[in-house]
C-alpha cells in the first residue's frame, strides 16, 4: 500500500496541468503530511512567576487568549525544502549557508519576509505567536515543551550539545504535547506577529517576533520572545509554517 502522502500527491498530480505543477503538488502534499493538527483551546499566554521565577518583563503579564484550530509543521523548514522554493523561482536564496551543513538542518539566514514568502508558496502562512506558544506548551502551563525540567541534549539541541543547528526533528524526547519537535533549542523561529508588549494596544514597533531560542536553557523556555527587525537574519534563526485546519 502506498503511503498517504504518495496517494495525496498522485491524486493532486492527476489534476495538474504541467510537470512543474505536479512537482509542486507533491511537495505541498508532503508538507501537509508533516504537520500536527492542534485543536482550538484557551491558552494562558505568557510567563507565570509562581511556576517560572525567571520571567522576563516582555513575557508578562500572563493572560488568557482563545486560539482557533490550526496545523503546524512538526519540524523546522529545512535547507532542502527551502531550496525547492528557490528552484521554483519564488523564494530568494538565504544570505549565507555554511558549506558543510546537512540539507536536513533548518534553513537560516532568512528574513521575516523570506520566511513568509516560503510559507505562502506552500499555500500556508507563518504561525501567530499565540499558535506557536500553544503548540509548545499545551494548556497546562509547562515551562518547556516536554515539561518543567531544564533541557538536556536528548530534549533540545543547545550549543553544549555540539555544533548548531542540528538536523531538524532529531529529538523526539523533546516533543511538545502535540508531537511538535524543536520548539526549544536548535534555532529561533519567525512568527507572523508584530512585536508589542502584552496588554498594549500599540503594535507599531515595526519589529517582528521570534520564538524558540537556541542559545541556552533560558531562551529555550516556551514563553521567551524576541523582538527583531524584519530584515534581521542570522545563523540561528529559521522558521516553520502553519495553516488553517
Amino acid at each position: 500500500m502506498r503511503p498517504l502522502v504518495d496517494l495525496l500527491a498522485l491524486t493532486t498530480c492527476a489534476l495538474a496541468v504541467s510537470a512543474s505543477g505536479c512537482r509542486r503538488a507533491a511537495e505541498r502534499a508532503a508538507a501537509d503530511e508533516g504537520m500536527a493538527r492542534i485543536g482550538a483551546a484557551t491558552l494562558n499566554m505568557g510567563c507565570e512567576p509562581t511556576r517560572d521565577p525567571t520571567c522576563a518583563p516582555t513575557e508578562l503579564p500572563a493572560h488568557a487568549i482563545q486560539v482557533g484550530a490550526f496545523r503546524l509543521d512538526r519540524a523546522e523548514v529545512t535547507q532542502a525544502a527551502y531550496a525547492a522554493c528557490v528552484g521554483a523561482g519564488v523564494c530568494t536564496p538565504p544570505a549565507a549557508e555554511p558549506a558543510r551543513r546537512s540539507p536536513q538542518t533548518p534553513v537560516t539566514h532568512v528574513t521575516w519576509s523570506q520566511a513568509r514568502a516560503y510559507c505562502r508558496w506552500r499555500g500556508q502562512r507563518l504561525p501567530t505567536e499565540a499558535e506557536w506558544e500553544l503548540a509548545a506548551r499545551g494548556t497546562d502551563g509547562r515551562v518547556y515543551p516536554w515539561g518543567d525540567t531544564p533541557p538536556t541534549c536528548q530534549t533540545a539541541h543547545t550549543p553544549s550539545c555540539g555544533e548548531a543547528p542540528a538536523e531538524a526533528g532529531g529529538r523526539p524526547a523533546g516533543a511538545s504535547p502535540f508531537g511538535v519537535l524543536d520548539l526549544a533549542g536548535n534555532v529561533d523561529e519567525w512568527v507572523e506577529d508584530e512585536y508589542a508588549p502584552y496588554g498594549s494596544a500599540d503594535a507599531g514597533s515595526g519589529q517582528r517576533v521570534a520564538r524558540g531560542g537556541a542559545y541556552d536553557a533560558w531562551h529555550a523556555r516556551s514563553t521567551a520572545r524576541s523582538a527583531l527587525a524584519p530584515d534581521h537574519r542570522d545563523a540561528l534563526l529559521g522558521f516553520r509554517c502553519a495553516a488553517s485546519p
